[in-house]
């Protein structure tokens, strides 16, 4: 009878819920309108892309919740602010996606070649956009139709033919398959490898299926929900190669664009079958991998904006040029219509039919209509992966696994192409050796000395692509980085999981799974993290600065470091790098610091940055020091006390007159936040944060507490 209780209570509380929005006062007060448009311009300023719709029903201070949002934040901010204005809630606000009510299949499939995508779930309802067939989605709710988010954000609902709802698993086996992309503006795919069978679905340009095979002049080819068919060679092909044979410069896409000449208008169309303005960019655009905003009016503003010039001479074919209402004193610009320049004044777009018109009066084609409200233009072509809306679907593809863009709050973003060169079901596998570094010197900080490095090299192999990786283990930081066995040990691990995840490109789940195969072993998690990283990068073609979008011209220098040693060792080691760099590092810690700063001094005036690796244990030693270094020209001191007396270091760090770097206080990412007041800045180790994946978290949460950063390796020379 226990057990039956929360049932009972369960389908009261969903009777409650049901019958709210029949009772109760609709009038809101004015400080819960007050408080729920704050947190709509907080959490959903673009309905578009973020639900907040509360519906509320007042009986005195008493309220019930109903509607849906998207975003928990904005409900837990809701329900805090009622409370605090000392209303009781009964609470039937759901928070998307609804886990139960869809069983688990949050996800989904694009499963026709065409879907449309509508405001409200009803076939008379306004359409929004469209997917295309193999488009992962997110899928919210479910109330006969399906209501989703696609990759780009849109939310909207969809009638259940037109996805297939998977679990998360079944959509990362299906973004792994190889696809077949279909070229083709229209075509069929067929019950058997002949035209005269049995049609099982049209097709259209940008349409993915499952390759399961060859017979002939035809690709066997699967849909999401598991029907198969043939599709003919000559309408399509491996994405592998389609990805390899693409052309991204003007003369190509605007080939492309003119190849729909005569295609009707369709709002919110984005396919062959019909097509709006902003849809016909974003069509001719995707045709060719690149990925641009969905809207006219989000497309306005990415890439260089260009005010045209009164003879159209600062324009280029391949800009996308905008009309609509031009701004006056008491309304503000408006963009409603986009277009394709392709050179002599005349511009390609989607108004009635897809055609050509010209901003020239003597032209045959000459679009008075369009001439005059005609705004600006945009180049878009040089941004490509530059900018975060602006990316090809390799550079999409990323997502929170790069911390480019987290498309479903919280969730990894669907990977909308899997790299595979060879078109069979490449597998990741992973290689490693151990290797003895050798110092060219004996190296000598505040605790340590040492002749060699343990150091275990890692290959990570994808496709005949190799990544490679190692794990540095400095002696003296074995706890915190492991042992040459237990590094091995910890790879070996990794060796027997890693061939399970069909895609380097799901870095975020790779290496959180890693993560998780052992409290510690930081080094081989790094050694792992790094050749994955490597991998991706080659496979892009593209450097991680790029694909992060750092300015390697704008790079810090990179320091040699000095151990600690006799004054004739320490001349010969300045003296060897002098030259190569524009800083240097030295180690401190011992009774001879001054010694060792003169004699670099005796040799070079390069700045210097200090290592005292925890060697002061007095405060006002340390502080004394300081000084005496800031009038010697050193820059920068790291970790200059003990890691356990925070409070010491933290006074040191207040009157010190150089910025002061944690180094032996910090490790991983859940140590940044605590370190904010005690030092200037953090010393992050690849080594010990476990590699590229948390040290750029690390940088990103350093900069937003206002704190110095800088990036260290563990091998030295």
């Amino acid at each position: 009878m226990k057990r039956l209780i929360p049932i009972v209570s369960l389908f009261l509380f969903a009777s409650l819920c049901s019958a709210a929005s029949e009772v109760g006062d609709r009038t809101i007060p004015a400080d819960v309108a007050q408080l729920s448009d704050s947190l709509k311009h907080q959490y959903a300023p673009d309905k578009r892309v973020a639900l907040f719709d509360v519906d509320y029903s007042f009986s005195g201070k008493n309220v019930m919740l109903r509607g849906v949002t998207t975003s928990p934040e904005a409900k837990a901010a809701l329900l805090n602010g009622l409370s605090k204005a000392n209303y009781k809630v009964m609470d039937c606000l759901q928070v998307l996606p609804d886990e139960v009510g869809l069983e688990g299949k949050t996800y989904g499939i694009i499963n026709v070649s065409v879907s449309n995508l509508r405001v409200e779930p009803d076939f008379s309802s306004e359409m929004m956009t469209q997917g295309l067939m193999g488009m992962p989605i997110r899928v919210l709710q479910r109330d006969g139709w399906y209501r989703i988010q696609t990759p780009d954000n849109y939310i909207a609902w969809v009638h259940r033919v037109g996805i297939h709802p998977v679990t998360k698993e079944e959509l990362h086996a299906w973004n792994a398959a190889e696809k077949i992309v279909v070229t083709s503006h229209y075509g069929f795919v067929y019950s058997e490898p002949n035209q005269t069978s049995q049609a099982v679905s049209d097709v259209v340009a940008g349409n993915r299926l499952k390759w399961e095979g060859s017979k002939g002049a035809y690709y066997k080819v699967a849909y999401p929900d598991g029907r198969t068919g043939y599709i003919s060679k000559s309408i399509s092909m491996p994405e592998s190669r389609w990805r390899a044979s693409l052309k991204q410069d003007a003369a190509s896409i605007i080939h492309t664009a003119h190849t729909l000449m005569g295609v009707p208008y369709l709002w919110a169309g984005t396919s062959s079958k019909g097509i709006d303005c902003s849809g016909f960019m974003r069509t001719i655009l995707f045709i060719h991998d690149i990925i641009i905003p969905r809207d006219a009016s989000q497309q306005a503003y990415v890439g260089e904006h260009i005010d045209i010039a009164p003879d159209f001479s600062n324009l280029q074919p391949g800009d996308l040029i905008f009309f609509g209402r031009k701004a006056t004193a008491d309304r503000k610009e408006r963009v409603v219509h986009v277009g394709m320049y392709i050179g002599d004044k005349r511009f390609i777009h989607s108004q009635g039919d897809v055609h050509v018109s010209s901003f020239d009066p003597a032209d045959e084609l000459f679009d008075e209509y369009n001439l005059g409200r005609l705004l600006f233009a945009t180049r878009v072509l040089p941004y490509i992966d530059k900018e975060e809306s602006l990316n090809t679907t390799a550079f999409a593809a990323l997502g929170s696994s790069v911390a480019i863009n987290n498309v479903f709050a919280g969730e990894s973003t669907p990977s909308l192409f899997n790299i595979n060169k060879s078109g069979v079901n490449a597998r990741m596998k992973l290689r490693f050796f151990p290797y003895e570094l050798k110092l060219r010197h004996v190296f000598t900080v505040a605790t340590y000395s040492r002749t060699t490095t343990p150091d275990v090299q890692v290959e990570i192999e994808y496709d005949g692509i190799t990544g490679y990786g190692e794990a540095s283990m400095p002696p003296y930081l074995q706890k915190e980085l492991g042992t040459m066995e237990s590094v091995m040990a910890f790879l070996k691990k990794v060796q027997d999981v890693i061939g399970q995840f069909p895609d380097p490109f799901q870095l975020e789940d790779i290496l959180a799974y890693v993560d998780k195969l052992s409290p510690g072993d930081a080094a081989a998690k790094a050694a792992v993290d790094i050749a994955l990283h490597d991998l991706v990068g080659k496979l892009l073609q593209a450097p991680w600065y790029k694909i992060w979008g750092l300015d390697k011209d704008k790079a810090p220098s990179t320091t040699f470091t000095i151990g600690i040693d006799t004054p004739k060792v320490v001349r010969e080691k300045t003296k060897e790098c002098a030259d190569q760099f524009n800083i240097l590092k030295v180690k401190l810690g011992r009774e001879n610091d001054k010694e060792m700063i003169e004699t670099i001094r005796s040799v070079t005036s390069l700045p210097i940055a200090v290592d005292a690796n925890q060697g002061w244990t007095d405060k006002h030693y340390a502080i004394d020091m300081i000084h005496w270094l800031h009038e010697k020209g050193i820059v920068m001191i790291e970790q200059p006390m003990p890691k356990t007396q925070l409070d010491d270091i933290a006074w040191v760090t207040q009157q010190s007159p150089l910025p002061i770097f944690a180094d032996e206080s910090l490790q991983r990412l859940s140590d940044v936040a605590g370190l904010k007041g005690a030092f200037h800045g953090i010393n992050i180790k690849l080594m010990k944060c476990t590699g590229m994946r948390e040290g750029w978290k690390m940088v990103t949460l350093a900069r937003a507490l206002g704190m110095k950063v800088m990036v260290l390796s563990l091998i030295h020379i």
